[in-house]
């Protein structure tokens, strides 16, 4: 089940216990739930798209392994001549 599932399975127990949880009703739940998280899945997209400030999701930076898949040594600091 993927994350998106998930938090509709989540919103759809939620809608049925507020209207009383009735028998023979759970597609109509489903889909209300899916529904509305889609609808605010959207509001947030259209909102960062309007806001030029609003700052884009961190990306994780992966550093370069070396080659041979050891780390490089570390070279020693030499005083300058002067």
């Amino acid at each position: 089940m993927s994350g998106f599932e998930k938090l509709i399975r989540e919103k759809a127990y939620q809608l049925w216990e507020r209207a009383g949880r009735p028998d023979g009703r759970n597609d109509e739940f489903w889909h209300s739930a899916k529904q509305e998280l889609e609808a605010e899945l959207a509001v947030e997209e259209i909102g960062r798209s309007l806001d030029p400030t609003a700052e884009a999701p961190p990306v994780a930076e992966e550093k370069p392994s070396p080659p041979n898949g050891k780390a490089a040594p570390k070279r020693k600091r030499t005083a300058k001549a002067g």
